[in-house]
């Protein structure tokens, strides 16, 4: 039987020029180094509170850049990964209504999927083009 194609090959994936992780602990970490250990993706900036945990997941390789101001951290990504706690995501929707434009790609890790996809559709009646629900990633939190 043929293998797939999936993430073992990294030419037929398409190619991001910058992804912002919006919460760089585990699960956000992983996906940006699983983008990163495949060569899909030219740049992974981590958005977060924490700058000292930021410098560290920099420090690892996890992400290239970072910033603690939203619309720094979101200028010029492709695809934006929701990270961060449900409560969190939500707020954080309503801003990047006014941050981003609608080729911007917005996913999401979250657990609760009704409230961050409830979240999502009152944020696109405001501007927000696209959102696509994520599958929740299972794991326990740990900081870098």
């Amino acid at each position: 039987m043929a293998e797939e194609p999936f993430l073992d090959d990294a030419e037929a994936l398409p190619r991001l020029a910058r992804i912002t992780i919006i919460g760089v602990g585990m699960i956000g970490g992983s996906f940006a180094l699983s983008l990163k250990g495949k060569g899909v993706v030219d740049e992974v900036v981590g958005y977060g509170r924490s700058r000292e945990r930021l410098e560290t997941a920099k420090n690892l390789g996890v992400i290239d850049r970072f910033s603690c101001d939203l619309t720094e951290a979101v200028t010029g990504a492709d695809l934006i990964f929701l990270a961060a706690p449900i409560d969190a995501s939500k707020r954080l929707l309503k801003e990047l209504v006014s941050l981003v434009g609608p080729e911007v790609i917005i996913t999401d890790a979250g657990s609760v999927k009704q409230e961050i996809i409830s979240a999502a559709r009152e944020s696109l009646e405001e501007g927000l083009a696209m959102f696509i629900p994520g599958h929740p990633i299972a794991g326990k939190e740990k900081r870098v």
